[in-house]
């Protein structure tokens, strides 16, 4: 059995400490004594209340979805019992949060783990949706599905797929009623159109099925918050694709405001924009708006809403925003997008979206397509990440008296690599999503954290149309 990850002290941002990070980054308690952080930037490691002197180490390695790897300077990485029987005399601003801290909430658990077999079956419902085949490569990689049902109504692209992708492919068929009545389907992943989703979703649930499905779930919050209640009154799990939650800088991210290190919310800034129409088949149902319901908020603007509720753990009460189609392409859909938001802790934000950029590359799986920017603003310190695509760094700056040794950090990391959908993360996401059906937690990202982003779009959409500013 895998044992969660052992916890290196807080050394990490000393001066003349590197932090190196494979998958994944521990952020230390933040009321750690000062005579530890004095020790550690000395080269001297605490002994369980004594302290010696200590070479230069790499710490832990860990197996899961990526390999994480410190380096500790002059300070030795102190063995597992140590740390643990350190922990007990560690303070905190929250015991909870320190157990969070400690115990990495990106540690991977396999189902033998958690007391079940990696016999699952899964059906994927839809091969037409630009995220069908990457959600097929997911299913694959993750040990815990055993085998996999394919329905779509086109019968010449399920047995392209078969020949194309087919392992673990167990069965093709255009029946749906069969697979909603297999007993042997545990979950099913939805890659549908916005419009024709949520009749489908609910004939699962009312087989017993449970499913996870690509975002936005429907295309007006109304449209998806049935979906989350259908899901409730059959007792069933519904998960959204809203993977970047298993990221670990995202993760770490909100550990930080967790823990208190940037203080009461202040502001938020986001940016993301992406290559242009013309490169992305301005035909497609996405520029619909009768098949999509609405462009480049509820098909990708969707992701840095949520990550920016997930981060700072706050609800977005209002929106004024302005959208515009500005592509010169045939759609009827926003593809260009300001706007301004209010916060229930009375915090401000501001997000542009759109798409824009004519240099670089096309396709739907564009590692560099993307432009993006995100900054957390505290009354104590800041979070930033910006990137080309994933974000592989975030820059933390803290007043908070227990950095003040290192007030400035920077947490990098090099993602492990794997084929399914978001990477190794994305294998993770969908463990969470398996282990929640099989009554073990709740997917990362529920069909109620879905409803709350779509409440936020559908505000943007009625406060451009109206000149107003909206509240939800």
């Amino acid at each position: 059995m895998v044992r969660a990850r052992d916890r290196g002290p807080a050394l990490e941002g000393a001066p003349g400490f590197e932090v190196r990070r494979k998958e994944t980054c521990s952020l230390h308690a933040p009321a750690r004594c000062a005579e530890d952080r004095a020790a550690g930037a000395a080269g001297l490691v605490s002994r369980t209340g004594g302290w010696r002197e200590g070479r230069g180490a790499e710490g832990p390695r860990s197996d899961g979805s990526g390999v994480r790897s410190e380096r500790w300077g002059l300070g030795e990485a102190p063995k597992a019992k140590a740390r643990e029987e350190k922990r007990e005399d560690s303070v905190d601003l929250d015991s909870a949060v320190a157990v969070k801290a400690m115990l990495s909430l990106d540690d991977e658990r396999t189902s033998v783990e958690a007391g079940h077999m990696s016999d699952v079956h899964a059906a994927l419902l839809g091969l037409s949706h630009p995220h069908s085949l990457a959600h097929l490569r997911t299913l694959q990689a993750v040990s815990e599905v055993g085998s996999i049902t394919l329905w779509d109504e086109d019968e010449a692209l399920l047995q392209s797929t078969l020949a194309g992708q087919g392992e673990k492919v167990e069965r093709t068929t255009t029946e749906l009623g069969s697979v909603l009545d297999d007993e042997r389907i545990l979950f099913v992943v939805g890659a549908l159109r916005n419009d024709l989703g949520p009749p489908i979703f609910m004939r699962a649930f009312e087989a017993g099925k449970h499913v996870i499905t690509d975002k936005p779930i429907g295309k007006t919050a109304a449209a998806s918050a049935e979906v989350a209640a259908a899901a409730e009154r059959a007792e069933r799990k519904l998960g959204v694709f809203y993977q970047n939650r298993a990221l670990p800088p995202i993760r770490d991210a909100r550990r930080v405001v967790e823990q208190g290190l940037i203080g009461e919310l202040v502001s938020v800034e986001m940016r993301m924009i992406t290559t242009q129409v013309q490169v992305r088949d301005p035909r497609h149902w996405l520029f619909n708006m009768d098949k999509a319901g609405g462009g480049i908020l509820s098909w990708l603007g969707c992701h840095y809403i949520d990550q920016i509720l997930n981060i700072t753990q706050d609800e977005i009460v209002s929106v004024a925003a302005q959208i515009a189609t500005r592509s010169g392409e045939d759609i009827d859909v926003e593809d260009v997008a300001a706007l301004s938001l209010g916060f229930a802790s009375g915090a401000v934000g501001t997000f542009h979206a759109g798409y824009m950029l004519a240099m670089s590359g096309s396709g739907y799986h564009n590692a560099v397509g993307y432009d993006t920017y995100v900054s957390v603003n505290g009354r104590l310190g800041r979070i930033t990440y910006d990137s080309n695509g994933t974000p592989n760094s975030i820059y933390v700056e803290s007043a908070h008296p227990s950095w003040a040794s290192a007030p400035r950090r920077t947490f990098k990391y090099t993602f492990a690599e794997s084929p399914a959908y978001g990477g190794a993360s994305g294998e993770s996401f969908m463990r969470a999503f398996i282990r929640a059906c099989q009554g073990d937690g709740e997917p990362l990202a529920t069909g109620a954290d879905a409803v709350r982003v779509a409440k936020v779009v559908d505000a943007a959409y009625e406060s451009s149309r109206s000149g107003r500013r909206v509240e939800i």
